[in-house]
């Protein structure tokens, strides 16, 4: 780690309200509402790895609709691209991991045309299972893709 990074991050220890003094503080309300990511769960023996994503090119389109949703309260997320399931879909080419439970509720966000992710959401945090960049985890026809 560089001299100049270490001393940045000592700076911020010393003061942690110092990278975010002109940012009001979101309100315990909408922070318990607005769609936040949690990686936990990722299963990397199904789908594709980050490290391939990357490679393919799909990380900065991920990461720009992540942001997208990430400023929205959790009802109004749900659209013709990022759909709720109640169960995990019978028609998946993957399987249900060990390390989600049974009962999950699971939901696909898409990005452009196939690639989408998959996983479970519980209160307002999706859990990313699944990067599945060739809709395998609930296969259907797709138009204009």
């Amino acid at each position: 780690m560089s001299p100049n990074v270490r001393d940045s991050i000592r700076r911020h220890a010393r003061n942690p309200s110092s990278l975010v003094k002109s940012v009001p503080p979101p309100s315990k309300s909408d922070l318990e509402r607005l769609l936040a990511f949690n990686l936990k769960h990722h299963d990397n023996t199904q789908g594709q790895t980050f490290e391939e994503w990357i490679r393919d090119g799909l990380m900065l389109q991920l990461i720009s609709v992540m942001k997208n949703y990430n400023s929205m309260k959790v009802p109004a997320c749900f659209n013709k691209r990022f759909k709720n399931y109640d169960t995990f879909p019978s028609n998946s080419n993957f399987h249900h991991p060990t390390s989600v439970p049974p009962d999950a509720g699971w939901a696909s966000m898409h990005l452009e045309g196939k690639p989408c992710i998959a996983g479970h959401i519980v209160d307002n945090v999706f859990f990313v299972v699944f990067l599945d960049a060739h809709h395998q985890f609930s296969p259907s026809e797709l138009k204009h893709t």
